[in-house]
């Protein structure tokens, strides 16, 4: 079961605190992760610009955060650079030829246990943690998130460097996509090997929004869905469940802690018995989701990272649910 906690432990720990990356920071590779979420470059206008520039990518979306002062040894690790905008998804992938410009420019291997921080919203553990998702897809399966990110080590007194590592890049070409931890719309809509399409069938999944509850519940102003207009009748998918990523971060700003990690689970009534799907908006608060069910003790669930900025622009009629209205 997708869902079900594993019968052994992980690799390396999901998330690491600060003491203990001070303490094992010359054992690890370290990557600040970085995010410009203003950028509104289409993708015509990304492909035509950067797509086959590595160096004009990075150069172009270094961040000032990690030019003011970040972990010393610190490589910058852009999610611009790391993915690109798509028609009907906010991060599109590269396959594993075009991604490796960039990965061979980080001079990390899948052998390497990679901690990943960063600023930002949750405390920078947004990113981070889809940084690692990302990672993850790319067959480096030991990586760990820093728990508070940037803010924690700072609050520590631990020290920040303006220096830059240069590393001598790597001759590194991802041997696969590791899609376990993926899900697309087609495999959500397609019976595919499936009597019964998931999309039709979510009464019996562990279907989780992990939107704010005031997204889900459609009391969010302004209104979330822009692409459609009056197409969306309602604010979430039928038989969907919600799970707000901030219920995961406790109020001091770390992950939660495992038993209230599983108590959130509960009041959005996940059930073991069924698989688990998270998504969100774009991406970002499922993977953070995602990251704190494995932190607590559970196999890691898929991403559809489409999310339902996705099904706004293909499958706007799936957006019918009304809180507080009986499901049909």
């Amino acid at each position: 079961m997708w869902n079900a906690k594993p019968p052994s432990s992980p690799v390396v720990p999901p998330v690491v605190d600060v003491e203990w990356l001070d303490q094992n920071r010359k054992n690890v590779v370290i990557l600040h992760v970085s995010y410009d979420p203003h950028c509104d470059l289409n993708q015509k206008d990304f492909v035509k610009t950067y797509f086959d520039d590595v160096d004009k990518r990075i150069q172009h979306f270094t961040s000032v955060q990690y030019q003011i002062g970040h972990i010393p040894n610190a490589i910058e690790f852009s999610l611009n650079c790391a993915t690109y905008p798509g028609r009907t998804e906010r991060f599109y992938l590269y396959n594993q030829s075009e991604v490796a410009s960039y990965l061979q420019k980080l001079a990390i291997y899948p052998d390497e246990h990679i901690v990943v921080y960063s600023t930002g919203p949750y405390n920078g553990m947004l990113y981070a943690a889809k940084a690692r998702w990302i990672l993850k897809v790319y067959d480096f399966c030991k990586v760990s998130v820093l728990d508070g990110g940037l803010y924690a080590w700072e609050k520590a007194g631990k020290a920040l460097t303006k220096e830059v590592t240069v590393l001598q890049p790597s001759t590194l070409i991802p041997r696969r996509m590791n899609m376990q931890e993926h899900i697309t719309l087609s495999e959500l809509a397609d019976g595919g090997h499936r009597e019964i399409p998931i999309l039709h069938d979510l009464e019996r999944w562990n279907f989780i929004d992990c939107r704010p509850a005031a997204q889900y519940q459609g009391t969010a102003k302004p209104r979330q869905f822009t692409h459609i207009g009056d197409k969306a009748v309602g604010s979430f998918i039928q038989y969907s469940k919600n799970l707000p990523a901030l219920k995961v971060i406790s109020t001091n700003g770390l992950m939660a802690k495992k038993e209230d990690i599983e108590k959130a689970l509960e009041q959005a009534e996940y059930d073991g018995k069924f698989k688990t799907i998270l998504f969100c908006y774009d991406s970002l608060q499922s993977s953070l989701v995602g990251l704190a069910m494995e932190h607590a003790g559970y196999s890691a669930p898929r991403i559809f990272t489409g999310g339902l900025f996705e099904f706004e622009i293909r499958m706007p009629h799936y957006i019918n649910g009304q809180y507080g209205y009986p499901l049909y």
